[in-house]
């Protein structure tokens, strides 16, 4: 769901009242499917319902695409955490960007 943040173009000071109220900012929303992605779908805002991990290695991933690792320290050294993430992020990006595509193909 973070991966989609950036394509919805979500930003909290964008929203005025009456929108953060139907996109389910402080409460849930009254569509019962307001935010979807595939078979998944929720009420509340994807902004609020991101936790500082995800944030932290969805930052992590913008300087693990420039080559830049943790503590300038080899592939290997870094923990299995932050490998998988990597590669979790990676492969929702790289499915983001195969949609978006086909998307464009078929207009």
């Amino acid at each position: 769901m973070a991966i989609w943040i950036p394509y919805w173009d979500l930003r909290c000071e964008k929203c005025s009242d009456s929108l953060k109220k139907f996109n389910g900012c402080e409460e849930d929303s009254e569509l019962p499917e307001r935010w979807f992605i595939r078979e998944w779908s929720w009420q509340r805002c994807p902004i609020k319902l991101m936790t500082e991990t995800t944030r932290v290695f969805l930052m992590a991933y913008e300087f693990f695409q420039k080559g830049i690792l943790p503590y300038q320290i080899g592939y290997r050294r870094n923990s299995n955490r932050y490998i998988e993430a990597m590669c979790i992020i990676d492969r929702e990006v790289r499915r983001l960007e195969l949609e978006n595509v086909k998307q464009l193909r078929n207009k």
